[in-house]
């Protein structure tokens, strides 16, 4: 039987992912496939498939369930969003972290196959989404500041490394 490397738990153990807290989470895709647009002084410029990952994000906020997605930004080949849980103390069954990410998931892959179909964007190659995705819990104010400030300064630290690599902004 063939060993596999252990993976690195993502996950804060001991957290309870459905209470009130704020994350601010990255999703790649797989092999950082540049397939949401491009990036140039003016910033981010969302092709399509950028403006269906961007609507299917904001799409996932329900004052019912207490969701809120503030500060976020769609990249070439990832995203980050701050998400704010708990903010209707009412929600019966609120939902975790770990189902909105997988619910906005499925929402743009699901989409994909027929813009694929109407020559809107490009296909994927193999899948469209990394495995897993990277979540940090936001503990305070100063926290939260410096993670909006890092998402809207995205763009300039995409042009900054493709400049120090010698390319192009995909």
């Amino acid at each position: 039987m063939r060993e596999y490397p252990s993976r690195k738990k993502l996950r804060y153990p001991g957290h309870d992912y459905r209470a009130p807290c704020i994350v601010h989470v990255t999703i790649c895709t797989h092999h950082h496939q540049p397939l949401f647009g491009t990036v140039s002084i003016a910033g981010m410029q969302l092709n399509d498939a950028g403006h269906l990952v961007a609507a299917s994000l904001l799409a996932l906020q329900s004052k019912a369930d207490g969701i809120v997605i503030d500060t976020h930004m769609v990249m070439p080949d990832h995203l980050h969003a701050i998400i704010m849980l708990g903010t209707n103390p009412d929600a019966s069954t609120p939902a975790s972290i770990p189902e909105i990410v997988h619910a906005f998931k499925n929402r743009v892959i699901k989409t994909w196959p027929g813009g694929i179909r109407r020559g809107m964007w490009e296909p994927y190659d193999t899948r469209l989404w990394q495995r897993s995705y990277y979540d940090t819990l936001i503990r305070n104010d100063v926290h939260l500041e410096k993670t909006r400030q890092y998402i809207l300064d995205n763009p300039g630290r995409w042009i900054e490394r493709m400049e120090s690599q010698g390319g192009d902004h995909p």
